[in-house]
């Protein structure tokens, strides 16, 4: 793990660069998670053999410090993600965010156009209103979350973790030990109230995009769109790549790895010119 000082901030963030060839990959989690318990697999898949990555651990996180008066708004999330990039040189990135992860690649696209080459989200908010958990998340006051509902939620994952559900056994170890709940409340309620004017903004870009759905989210919504899953119609009039990954929900990663991996190829064809960091 590498460490980089924010003098903004008076932190460190925490992150991994796996070297090789170009373009630079860059990995950015969902809600205040780390990395390496989530895109890592992804990133050292064999189909990525070679491929010159960097996996972010958002402040509030694992190898990241935890500092009290960092907003975790998603255009701090991304300044701190550019703050990386620019020390370790990298240029026209492909930018690989999974759900709060796609939502920071895309402030970081709509910021510095420089450092982001191509786009791929993963039913990541693009509107103001949040998914399912963000939602959820967002409803209680910071006190309450703290003290009682997230103490609560870990007493379900533990019990469908025993029960045999390994996203759940991950997602207790990331809320258990690895994250705070004060970070995951205040990036939850920034989701929330995204700007309205986001997904047009989204449509507007010029470089390439790709949204990936899992197939399962995509049953279960049965025709509805929301934040987090927006209409594959209205993105593919703008020129956005849509992609399904099978037998998969949200954690499309944790759920058919194979699939989801597929499915960034598909999104990544006529990649531009190598590089290596």
């Amino acid at each position: 793990m590498k460490r980089l000082y924010l003098d903004e901030h008076d932190c460190f963030i925490g992150y991994f660069v796996l070297p090789g060839d170009g373009p630079v990959h860059v990995y950015l989690p969902p809600l205040i998670c780390p990395a390496t318990a989530t895109l890592l697999q992804v990133a050292t898949h064999p189909r990525f053999a070679g491929q010159a990555a960097i996996l972010v651990d958002y402040l509030g996180c694992d190898g990241s410090d935890r500092p009290p008066s960092f907003s975790h708004a998603m255009s701090d999330h991304a300044r701190t993600v550019a703050a990386i990039l620019d020390h370790e040189g990298a240029t026209d990135c492909v930018v690989v965010g999974h759900s709060m992860g796609g939502t920071v690649g895309l402030q970081l696209a709509l910021e510095r156009p420089d450092l982001v080459a191509r786009l791929v989200l993963g039913e990541s908010n693009v509107g103001p209103g949040g998914g399912d958990g963000t939602r959820r998340i967002a409803s209680f006051s910071l006190e309450d979350y703290v003290a009682t509902v997230a103490a609560d939620d870990l007493i379900s994952m533990r019990q469908e973790a025993t029960a045999g559900d390994a996203t759940a056994a991950v997602m207790l170890s990331i809320r258990g030990h690895l994250s705070d709940a004060r970070a995951v409340h205040a990036a939850s309620r920034h989701i929330v109230a995204l700007d309205e004017a986001l997904l047009r903004r989204l449509t507007d870009l010029t470089i390439p995009r790709s949204f990936i759905y899992g197939a399962r989210t995509l049953d279960a919504l049965d025709g509805r769109w929301t934040p987090d899953v927006p209409d594959r119609a209205a993105l593919e009039a703008a020129g956005i790549v849509t992609l399904v990954v099978p037998d998969a929900g949200h954690f499309m990663y944790f759920d058919n790895l194979d699939g989801y991996v597929a499915a960034l190829c598909d999104a990544e064809r006529g990649a531009d010119s190598p590089q290596r960091i």
